[in-house]
């Protein structure tokens, strides 16, 4: 067990608990695959992200330019997009000081996903790779390393928060690892034996 792991776990409202305990580069929206912001924590996002006219759709509208430019106005489910925070909402502007949306729609439209075996699993990894990727990418800016995220597709999307929180912890665990040199079915099965016991999980 690593004596210092990467996470901090709190229970509570996002508005309830203390901002500077939340304080962060990037927030994840668990959204749906067209980024419409008005459901769940997208709802709370939207609610806090206004503009000075104080239009609730900001935010969405903010998505969605990206959606278009960068996934054709569709993102599909299990796939992040790393999207910059306008200036008027970004870090002082807020109180969590996030300058990152990171949009991870774990569904098309709200739904059921329960069903789904490993969605939660691979949301997190294209988190990983969204977060590495623009740090490499812009090396000439403050690089990401705090990220505040709820479960994801625990709300309408029915997946076993156990289940939801086990597969955030192994995909993080299994990202840390040394990437394998030209890998063969003998050195990435005993890996996937442990996200398939994952998926079994229903609570």
């Amino acid at each position: 067990m690593d004596p210092n792991p990467p996470f901090t776990v709190l229970e509570g409202k996002l508005h309830d608990l203390d901002a500077n305990l939340l304080r962060c580069d990037c927030m994840v929206s668990p959204a749906n695959s067209f980024g419409i912001m008005d459901g769940g924590y997208d709802d709370i996002l939207s609610i806090a992200f206004k503009d000075q006219r104080n239009d609730y759709w900001t935010l969405t509208n903010h998505v969605q330019e990206y959606l278009k430019r960068e996934a054709h106005g569709y993102l599909a489910p299990g796939s992040c997009l790393m999207v910059p925070l306008p200036s008027d909402l970004a870090g002082d502007n807020n109180p969590w000081k996030a300058r990152f949306i990171a949009v991870i729609p774990t569904m098309r439209t709200p739904s059921n996903v329960a069903w789904h075996r490993d969605l939660v699993y691979n949301s997190m990894w294209t988190l990983q790779v969204a977060i590495e990727n623009w740090n490499r990418d812009h090396p000439e800016g403050e690089p990401i390393r705090r990220v505040l995220m709820t479960g994801l597709a625990t709300g309408c999307g029915f997946v076993p928060p156990k289940k939801c929180a086990v597969q955030m912890v192994l995909s993080v665990q299994q990202f840390l690892e040394p990437i394998p040199e030209q890998p063969r079915w003998v050195d990435v099965m005993q890996r996937d034996a442990r996200v398939e016991a994952t998926t079994k999980l229903t609570t």
